[in-house]
């Protein structure tokens, strides 16, 4: 998290940053939607409403539960 997300999401992700919102609480489908394909899980409301996100497929390997458990 601290190397690839926090610098448009906050160093602390229970705090919105500067271009991205806050992740804390953010469950692993959402994260895996977001990070791998660029996209929403079924039925999600995004929080904002910019399509400015990079996707980080490499990120999703094995130490993706532990990005979502930041």
């Amino acid at each position: 998290y601290v190397t690839n997300c926090s610098a448009c999401h906050n160093q602390n992700p229970a705090v919105d940053g500067a271009v991205g919102p806050a992740v804390k609480g953010s469950n692993f489908e959402l994260l895996k939607a977001r990070i791998v394909n660029g996209t929403y899980p079924p039925g999600y409301t995004p929080k904002r409403t910019s399509q400015i996100m990079t996707r980080l497929p490499l990120t999703a390997g094995p130490t993706a539960p532990s990005t979502a458990g930041f």
